[in-house]
């Protein structure tokens, strides 16, 4: 007992001097800094088909601390959360549930350090509104689009989807808001795409919903470049054999209908401008003559007509 009485006013004067000059040495090497993170909001204790949807989804959380506390933080040591506990009790008693179904609370934080156990933070906002709703699925199909047009004279084709349609499941507010399921093919080639593809759900605006969970959310696809079909409205011109008799001359010929629809592969349309009816004998013909003729339609057309009627005026040379 000796060791610790005898002198003890100069050993406590000692000690005081030893924690001060740790504090200084603390103070220089390891000053008190902040620095901000941003963490999602996790919702703990939901009751199986119950879903609550946030007004926000994310909260910055100012930690400010000795520079050791705050250089091994990581958003992973920072949770941010809201019980559904008190919110759902709330609303399942009509005597406190809101006719909206929505209610403030507070944003609980957790920050977790090795070095010390009670971290300085301060976090923005501390509230948040919370939408209890029921949980609820529905059936779509989805559709495809593409990111690009394809060349001039080629449409995109289908040949293999073997899923057509998606679960979409989540709170009632947020299924009603899905119009369409999409999947969105970019990039592709000359020769098509076979790959698999996220589908993606949009309201009506086109504004797309992730607070939905679709399944699948990724479906197999594969698509063809190939040649289209167009059609193209031609003149009929008619083709004549052998000459008219000398005392006559040709004064007008009338066609009807003297242009029709032609369907065909666009690289093939684009150099025709006029369709053919086939040869018409003018050695025959001895005045004025109403005719009808098969027009001339090559190989891989198609017209909305098989004939047309000639009227051909002579007159007297």
């Amino acid at each position: 007992m000796k060791i610790f009485t005898q002198d003890w006013k100069y050993k406590i004067i000692a000690l005081v001097l030893a924690i001060m000059l740790w504090y200084i040495v603390q103070g220089r090497d390891n000053p008190t800094t902040n620095q901000k993170f941003i963490v999602p909001i996790e919702i703990r204790n939901l009751e199986a088909g119950k879903s609550l949807d946030l007004s926000i989804k994310q909260v910055t959380v100012t930690v400010n601390d000795k520079k050791m506390v705050v250089d091994n933080l990581t958003e992973d040591s920072i949770k941010a959360y809201i019980d559904a506990t008190p919110i759902l009790e709330q609303d399942s008693n009509p005597e406190t549930r809101k006719q909206d179904h929505i209610y403030e609370t507070n944003i609980n934080i957790d920050v977790y350090s090795k070095y010390t156990l009670k971290v300085k933070w301060t976090a923005t906002p501390t509230k948040a509104n919370v939408t209890v709703s029921d949980f609820s699925s529905k059936s779509m199909f989805v559709d495809v689009e593409f990111e690009s047009m394809p060349p001039a004279g080629y449409a995109y084709r289908i040949t293999d989807m073997p899923v057509k349609s998606a679960m979409v499941t989540g709170s009632d507010l947020n299924v009603d808001r899905v119009a369409k399921l999409s999947a969105l093919i970019s990039n592709i080639s000359s020769t098509g795409f076979s790959g698999t593809v996220e589908v993606v759900a949009f309201d009506a605006n086109g504004n797309d919903i992730r607070d939905v969970k679709i399944e699948p959310n990724l479906i197999d696809c594969s698509i063809i470049c190939e040649p289209q079909k167009i059609e193209k409205k031609m003149l009929v011109s008619p083709s004549f054999a052998n000459k008219l008799p000398a005392r006559l001359k040709i004064k007008d010929i009338q066609i009807t209908p003297n242009e029709i629809s032609v369907r065909g592969m666009s690289s093939l349309l684009s150099n025709v401008y006029t369709i053919n009816t086939e040869p018409i004998d003018l050695s025959s013909l001895s005045g004025n003559k109403d005719i009808e003729a098969k027009v001339i339609i090559p190989t891989g057309f198609e017209a909305n007509v098989e004939k047309v009627k000639l009227k051909i005026l002579t007159e007297s040379q």
